[in-house]
């Protein structure tokens, strides 16, 4: 799903081959004819595949148990199953790629792979793996080198060329992504582009009126086409909602910079959500765990005070705890003085 200038494509067909998913299903039969008979058994044994199958008859491949319980009823260390599982994989995947693939839509759109963005950062900083990292910053070349002169974003693109104005989320996940970036790498060119990000956003989508960001441009903004209302989103669907993606961004610029707009406006945009919240909070699980970003800071490996002018970065180093501190110019931490 990754394109070649390192944008994401949007999605690939549920049917190939006349089937749905059957690009990625398996039979006993196809199991014991891709792989030796010993690989085959621990594969059909592990993986849970059955004649009867758990999808149209045949097998998404899965763990029923967790490879720790697995090993300790076949009475064997974990670390001995995993050279097998990696020789099982590798052919199988060898012998999919030999079936009709489903066809695939090569479109990238600016949200979703904002949302991959903060995914593969979060993933590179948890699992400390810099390929994850490199595919972050990869994604972000085209759709930033994409933005208009004005610097408005687009939200498709598609073999090179981009088209229709970036609607509120387009503009949230992206900003989301950067800041996640500004966290892994300490490059403060990324909170640099949030910040331009979320400022257009807000001159954009913000409703004066009423707080909250409407869904898209009015039509006498960046091009925007004609519609016949401005909706808002604030509850969580398939994905979380615009509004709620943005108060996350919102919350962790306030975190870093410190600058009194993020506040406000965050303060404002819960407001316009509060009485719905309080009538269905599971409708608006994401913006409610924005809101304790806002209120507590939130947890994990990267913190900040004092306005963004203290860093902390902490890292485990096989069993020891690396802590990173970093104080801007100007700063200085205060020596406790003992009293006699």
């Amino acid at each position: 799903m990754t394109a070649p200038t390192g944008g994401f494509y949007s999605a690939s067909d549920a049917d190939s081959n006349g089937g749905e998913g059957r690009f990625f299903l398996w039979t006993v039969e196809q199991i014991r004819s891709a792989l030796l008979p010993k690989l085959a058994e621990l594969a059909i044994d592990v993986f849970g595949v059955t004649a009867t199958g758990n999808f149209e008859h045949a097998n998404i491949l899965h763990l029923p148990v967790a490879l720790r319980e697995f090993a300790t009823r076949r009475d064997i260390a974990t670390a001995e199953l995993l050279t097998p599982l990696a020789d099982i994989r590798e052919a199988l995947y060898t012998r999919r790629a030999q079936r009709m693939h489903p066809e695939r839509d090569e479109k990238i759109v600016t949200a979703w792979n904002g949302m991959m963005i903060v995914a593969l950062a979060e993933a590179a900083a948890i699992l400390n793996e810099p390929r994850y990292q490199a595919a972050a910053l990869r994604a972000t070349v085209s759709l930033w080198d994409s933005r208009q002169t004005t610097g408005e974003l687009r939200r498709v693109h598609l073999d090179g060329q981009s088209s229709v104005p970036a609607l509120q989320e387009d503009y949230a996940w992206l900003a989301d992504g950067f800041v996640h970036l500004y966290d892994i790498t300490g490059a403060t060119a990324w909170l640099e582009r949030a910040e331009l990000l979320t400022a257009t956003m807000n001159r954009l989508f913000w409703d004066e009126k009423s707080g909250g960001y409407f869904m898209n441009v009015a039509v006498t903004e960046a091009g925007g086409v004609a519609t016949m209302t401005r909706p808002k989103h604030g509850t969580d669907s398939a994905v979380p909602s615009g509004n709620a993606a943005a108060l996350h961004v919102l919350a962790k610029l306030e975190r870093r910079i410190g600058a009194r707009i993020y506040r406000q406006t965050a303060n404002a945009l819960l407001a316009t959500y509060s009485s719905s919240i309080n009538r269905s909070p599971t409708a608006y699980s994401y913006m409610l765990r924005a809101a304790q970003l806002l209120a507590d800071g939130g947890a994990g490996p990267f913190q900040y005070a004092a306005r963004g002018a203290i860093s902390v970065r902490a890292q485990i180093d096989e069993a020891t705890l690396v802590v990173d501190l970093a104080i801007d110019p100007g700063w200085h931490i205060n020596a406790h003085e003992r009293k006699t």
